[in-house]
C-alpha cells in the first residue's frame, strides 16, 4: 500500500498522519509514539502551548475513513496495528461482540473482582438444583448477595460454566 500523508485537521502545517498509522511533526520527522495504559499507540499534539492527547487509531480513522462518533475497530485485534486496511467503524455492541469472538474478554475466574471461582460456582448450583437449601442461605454461605446468587442460578453471571 502506498503510504499517503494528509494534514490533521487543528494542526494543519504542524502535523500530518499517514494511512499506515505513522505521525509527522513538522521539523521533527516521523514521531516515535508511545502507548497508553490499554497499550494504544497515543501522542500528544501541541499548538500554542496547549497540549491535547490522541489516540493515534482514531486520527487515522477520522482522516481516512471520514469522521464518525462510533468507535474504532481494529479488525486483526492487534492494537498497534493502525493502518487504515484495519480499521473500521463500529457500534459498542458490535465493538464487544469483536472482542468476544477474538478471545479478549475475562470471564470467571479471570476478572479481576470475581467474587466466587469456578468450582464455588458448580457447588452452589448443584446445592440450590436439589432443592433443601435457599438462595439466601447460597448467600450467607458464599458471601456474596441474593442477588449474586439469584444471577448466577438464572445464568447471567457465570453463564460459561
Amino acid at each position: 500500500m502506498k503510504e499517503i500523508w494528509r494534514d490533521i485537521k487543528g494542526y494543519e502545517g504542524l502535523y500530518r498522519i499517514s494511512n499506515k498509522g505513522r505521525l509527522y511533526r513538522k521539523n521533527f520527522g516521523v514521531i516515535k509514539l508511545q502507548k497508553d495504559k490499554d497499550g494504544y499507540a497515543i501522542y500528544r499534539l501541541s499548538i500554542r502551548h496547549v497540549e491535547k492527547t490522541v489516540k493515534i487509531h482514531r486520527i487515522v480513522a477520522e482522516h481516512f475513513l471520514g469522521v464518525s462518533r462510533l468507535l474504532v475497530n481494529h479488525k486483526d485485534g492487534i492494537k498497534n496495528n493502525n493502518w487504515v486496511s484495519n480499521l473500521e467503524w463500529v457500534t459498542s455492541k458490535q465493538n464487544s461482540e469483536h472482542a468476544r469472538l477474538m478471545g479478549f474478554t475475562r470471564r470467571g475466574e479471570q476478572v479481576s473482582n470475581s467474587k466466587l471461582t469456578e468450582k464455588e460456582v458448580r457447588q452452589l448450583r448443584a446445592e440450590y438444583s436439589c432443592g433443601d437449601v435457599l438462595q439466601r442461605q447460597l448467600a450467607l454461605k458464599f458471601g456474596v448477595s441474593r442477588n449474586h446468587i439469584s444471577r448466577i442460578i438464572l445464568r447471567q453471571r457465570w453463564a460459561h460454566i
